[in-house]
Formats: C-alpha cells, structure tokens, sequence
C-alpha cells in the first residue's frame, strides 16, 4: 500500500499515528457491522461451507494481524497463535 508522502510531510507522527488508529477502529466497526448484516441475511438462508470458508478466511486475516502486535523477541509464533485462539475459546 502506498503512503501519501504529502500527507505525511506535512503532520507529526503523533497525528498520523492518531489519526491510523481512528482508522483502524473505524474499520473494526464496519467490518463488525458487516458481519452482522451476513448474519441476518444468512439466518433466512441456508448457511453452506462457502460461507464458512468466508469466515474462516477472515479470522486467519484478523489473526495474523492481532499476532504481528503480540509477537515479542522471547516467544514463537506457534505461542502467539495458540494464545489468541486460548482467548478465543475463552470468549465463546
């Protein structure tokens, strides 16, 4: 993804770095929102493994990005992903 330089020339990093993370959880909201709108629509359908494979290719997304903010020098990436899904079982 391309950054636009100009944009970037002209903030300090502080406002950059705010204004990604309203992004961020903007982009959140409406991926939240979304998935709700699939399972009002989904719940008058009959769900089939197309659907599945949708989500399941969301969730390997979401944890990869969740994992990039958790890895740490001391720990492995089989650590990282067996405590994000610990914590998703957790939350189910």
């Amino acid at each position: 993804m391309k950054t636009n330089r100009a944009h970037r020339t002209e903030r300090t990093a502080k406002e950059e770095y705010e204004i990604l993370s309203k992004d961020i959880k903007n982009l959140m909201k409406m991926l939240a929102e979304l998935l709700e709108k699939r399972a009002v629509k989904n719940s008058r359908e009959e769900i089939h493994w197309g659907h599945v494979g949708d989500l399941q290719h969301t969730k390997s997304q979401l944890k990869e990005t969740l994992a990039s903010y958790l890895y740490n020098p001391n720990g492995s990436e089989e650590e990282v992903h067996n405590a994000i899904e610990t914590e998703l079982a957790k939350a189910r």
